[in-house]
């Protein structure tokens, strides 16, 4: 099963993905709040938190843009103790900087050694816990999930399975 697990991933992981997401699609949700607002994202196949992070960074940044007062709350599942425990940390290895842009890195990142922690106002965001998609039930009143992670290994009546379930 470990070996089923292992997590890839990385930030910003299909730039021309979250380039969609920074454009369009946050813009629009967090848009669509008023003041005092939750905004709820799900990552689903988390893996180490990379998927969740990089939605935490852009969520941040649209809400200041737009000058909104939001809660937001991003959780992050896996079901991989051992990655959700890498994520919940938040510390990652130096070679983030290939994802990462530098203003991000100054913003959301503290460098510890040859590593970079997530800032606690990103980590705030971010709630890691264990969920099988495929047999526990779906969190509910979401405004986006997000499962690329995930999806991409399993076979089509699994990934059926999940995007009902999503929906």
């Amino acid at each position: 099963a470990r070996e089923f697990l292992i997590g890839v991933t990385n930030f910003f992981r299909d730039s021309h993905v979250w380039d969609k997401l920074e454009s369009k699609i946050i813009p629009e949700l967090v848009a669509s709040k008023k003041d005092n607002d939750v905004l709820k994202v799900w990552c689903v196949g988390t893996s180490t938190g990379e998927e969740a992070y990089s939605m935490a960074m852009l969520i941040h940044e649209e809400v200041n843009r737009q000058d909104k007062k939001l809660r937001v709350k991003i959780f992050a599942t896996d079901l991989a103790m051992n990655h959700l425990d890498i994520g919940s940390k938040g510390l990652y290895p130096e070679s983030i900087v290939a994802n990462v842009s530098p203003l991000r890195l100054r913003k959301f990142f503290v460098r510890r050694g040859d590593e970079y922690q997530v800032n606690d106002n990103l980590r705030k965001m971010v709630i890691f816990s264990q969920n099988n998609v495929l047999k526990d039930p779906p969190f509910n009143k979401m405004d986006i999930a997000v499962c690329r992670n995930l999806l991409i290994y399993l076979q089509h009546p699994a990934q059926r399975k999940v995007i009902g379930l999503l929906h």
